[in-house]
């Protein structure tokens, strides 16, 4: 394993009421990736319940949203993050992380480790009104 470090940030913006899917990472089948994320709730109301949620299903993927801090890198990006291009509330999972963001604020949740080939659904939940979130993911694997 050679520490290659990886980012991607994505933009959503919530249905009112309805748990909306953000981001899904994927860890390659053949070894362990640590997953940083960051939450920026871009909108002054309202505030949005976030949760990480380990093996979660729904959704359609979209593109890769992955690309290498240091891009001199010869290292392949083996991991994967994207966006929904359809979105549903998540299926299933384990919850290993949630938060209270608050309008126009931020959080930074705690590392979390992925072992070969598991995923995790980064989800918010907005009450009232829409959200507009920017999702913020690190990747070392």
């Amino acid at each position: 394993m050679s520490l290659l470090r990886t980012h991607g940030t994505l933009t959503v913006t919530t249905t009112s009421s309805t748990e909306t899917m953000l981001v899904r990472v994927t860890a390659p089948s053949n070894h362990k990736i640590q997953v940083r994320v960051r939450i920026h709730n871009q909108s002054s109301t309202p505030a949005v319940a976030v949760r990480l949620l380990r093996a979660a299903t729904g959704g359609t993927l979209s593109s890769e949203l992955l690309a290498k801090i240091d891009t001199g890198d010869a290292e392949n990006v083996q991991s994967s993050c994207k966006g929904f291009t359809v979105n549903a509330a998540p299926t299933g999972g384990v919850v290993v992380d949630d938060g209270w963001v608050t309008g126009n604020g931020a959080r930074e949740f705690r590392v979390v480790l992925l072992n070969g080939g598991e995923t995790l659904t980064v989800a918010a939940l907005s009450t009232g009104a829409t959200a507009s979130v920017q999702t913020v993911v690190d990747v070392d694997e």
